[in-house]
């Protein structure tokens, strides 16, 4: 009978453990090149430690872990094993329905700010950025136009004119011409805040 008990615990070749274990020599391979079995000086493995190994650091769910399971001689004690590492926890449904209903709430606050922003707009209460400043570049081009060609006009008259009134009454109305889109260009952008409602 101790014959027999000793011979059971007796450390054992990879290939043997393999076969008692009910698994391949590769995998037997794999957990000493892991560090999960160490064979000793004779390069012999306890059956008994090994299968304790496996079962506390190989996922419960292997092939490895179920073979060791299924061929197991007699239930191993729930002390001789340390408990296995749970997988990680899926996402709960809750959870998920609280991240769906966030991202939608979020997504219909969204769309109303945009609503609202179009009906504004609409309204003639906001104006597009990128249209004023093209109304108003424009408005700006046609203003230093006009003063740039103010020599090229009023040369030959302030050359013919000796009277300083006669002389300020022409600088005066190119000026005022000159400067005429400036003045305008208040009601040039309102006429653009019109454009959306009338569309």
């Amino acid at each position: 009978m101790a014959s027999a008990a000793s011979t059971a615990t007796a450390p054992v070749r990879p290939a043997e453990l393999a076969r008692r274990l009910g698994v391949s020599r590769q995998a037997v391979s794999d957990l000493v090149r892991r560090g999960i079995l160490t064979p000793d000086a004779n390069g012999r493995i306890d059956e008994a430690a090994a299968r304790a190994a496996i079962l506390s650091s190989v996922h419960p769910t292997s092939k490895t872990v179920q073979a060791a399971q299924a061929s197991a001689p007699a239930p191993i004690a729930p002390v001789a094993a340390a408990p296995a590492p749970a997988p990680a926890a899926a996402p709960q449904p809750e959870a998920a329905a609280t991240n769906y209903h966030v991202a939608k709430t979020m997504r219909e606050a969204a769309e109303a700010h945009i609503a609202r922003l179009k009906l504004a707009e609409m309204r003639g209460e906001l104006i597009r950025t990128d249209a004023v400043r093209a109304v108003m570049s424009n408005i700006f081009a046609t203003t230093r136009e006009a003063v740039l060609q103010m020599p090229a006009r009023l040369a030959p008259l302030l050359a013919a004119e000796s009277d300083p009134a006669a002389v300020q009454n022409l600088l005066h109305a190119e000026l005022h011409a000159a400067l005429e889109s400036l003045a305008n260009s208040p009601a040039a952008i309102e006429h653009l805040a019109a454009e959306p409602a009338q569309a």
